[in-house]
């Protein structure tokens, strides 16, 4: 049964693979041109048809990156190709395409009214290194898909640039009540990827992947209720440093009893309560992981260091490559788990 234009029409999302494959494009003007660059993006030998091509159009074929023939399409023109695209002005004539395309088992989209006779539609496309985003409504709201594809845009910009990050202060300054409703609101920050908020006997923490960005952190700080503090009253740490306060924290050697161990107890629970409540996810729980285990050596090492400095000297030489791991990881499984 056809679907009516306010029908959802199932679909099946797939990346065609059209390097060096032949593709058409019946139709000349600026919305055959965007068809023509898409597939080019993609590595295809594209041919575009159409008695008066667009500036877009000529442009392409003047740099060589499309063959152009100014005629009108005609049924043989599809022989041989991977994939066509019915994007003339002309309804009449794009049903033409669909169906010398059908004939030929031929996958074949079109850009009017006859777009659900045709095989495929074209999502908003999100391209960023080597990670390729597509979003679709199903043919329902072109709109609604690109607003989507730029949102994404700037949270994928965030994440390529995120970086380990701890911000605390005592607990003079922000009560554990507050620091759980302003969890639920530090979800909603553009650029603050995974957190978790600790409470100590002495301290009040985010901890958090977070983008680099000043503007980021400046928010992050608002949001905590440490806007109107002096600089000396909250502590910033990012990156390596970050990773190594967690170590150092879970150790017990910045407790007010240095080395006391229920320190990690109340981490893991800090931990158990994120992840359940969905602030965090895989990269922090790495993070926290190798900060445990980084403990661990840290107490058997430094039982008879008595100077912080030297401890900082220890993590820095034997547990960098843990830190780089856990960063790598952010661009290959964030935020896809």
């Amino acid at each position: 049964m056809e679907a009516t234009p306010t029908q959802k029409v199932p679909t099946l999302p797939v990346v065609l693979l059209l390097q060096g494959r032949t593709c058409l494009v019946a139709g000349a003007g600026k919305v055959a041109a965007r068809k023509a660059e898409q597939l080019l993006e993609a590595g295809a030998l594209v041919t575009v048809i159409g008695e008066t091509p667009s500036e877009a159009v000529r442009d392409l074929h003047a740099r060589g990156a499309i063959r152009l023939k100014e005629r009108a399409f005609q049924d043989e023109d599809v022989a041989g190709c991977a994939v066509a695209f019915a994007a003339t002005n002309d309804a009449d004539a794009n049903l033409r395409v669909l169906e010398a395309c059908r004939r030929r088992g031929i996958l074949c989209g079109c850009v009017d009214l006859h777009w659900r006779e045709g095989d495929l539609i074209s999502p908003a496309v999100l391209r960023l290194d080597d990670i390729t985003v597509a979003v679709s409504s199903g043919g329902r709201s072109c709109r609604r898909s690109r607003l989507v594809r730029d949102s994404l845009a700037r949270h994928l910009s965030g994440v390529n640039t995120a970086d380990l990050l701890v911000i605390g202060t005592i607990h003079q300054h922000i009560s554990l009540q507050r620091l759980e409703e302003t969890g639920r609101l530090l979800k909603c920050v553009w650029g603050l990827h995974e957190f978790l908020l600790l409470s100590t006997c002495t301290r009040v923490e985010l901890l958090a992947l977070a983008a680099t960005d000043a503007d980021v952190h400046e928010l992050l700080r608002r949001a905590l209720g440490l806007g109107g503090l002096e600089p000396d009253a909250f502590y910033v740490r990012q990156g390596f440093d970050a990773f190594q306060h967690a170590a150092l924290l879970a150790s017990g050697l910045l407790s007010q009893m240095p080395g006391e161990s229920h320190i990690v107890a109340q981490m893991k629970d800090s931990i158990a309560m994120a992840e359940r409540l969905g602030w965090s996810g895989s990269i922090v729980r790495e993070w926290m992981s190798n900060a445990f285990l980084i403990s661990k050596d840290i107490r058997a090492d430094a039982a008879g260091i008595v100077r912080s400095g030297d401890v900082e000297a220890l993590l820095l030489s034997e547990h960098r490559d843990l830190y780089d791991k856990t960063i790598n990881n952010v661009q290959s499984r964030h935020p896809s788990e």
